[in-house]
């Protein structure tokens, strides 16, 4: 079974596999590593309730961000890296 986007010709990207979010599990800073080529603008976190905890720019030539997570509660948070070619989503877990 063919899936709809190659029905159409629309090549579907996959941003999530050349993200890497370190360390995981985090207690102080976590760093976002990511390639240029993935165009991402904004990065987002949100905790498991769905509460925005995070909320930024990127530079257009970065290939990393790293934030604090000290004061945040334990538990699992989703990142999203959004950009022109879509969005991509990491889990992370906060010690």
């Amino acid at each position: 079974i063919k899936s709809p986007s190659s029905l159409i010709g629309v090549k579907e990207i996959n941003l999530t596999k050349d993200i890497n979010v370190y360390p995981n599990p985090a207690k102080s800073n976590v760093t976002v590593a990511f390639n240029k080529d993935s165009k991402f603008e904004t990065i987002e976190m949100y905790d498991a309730l769905g509460r925005k905890v995070l909320s930024s720019k990127i530079d257009k030539v970065a290939t990393e961000y790293t934030f604090t997570v000290e004061g945040l509660s334990t538990g699992m948070y989703n990142i999203i890296l959004n950009g022109s070619l879509g969005k991509a989503t990491k889990k992370l877990i906060v010690d």
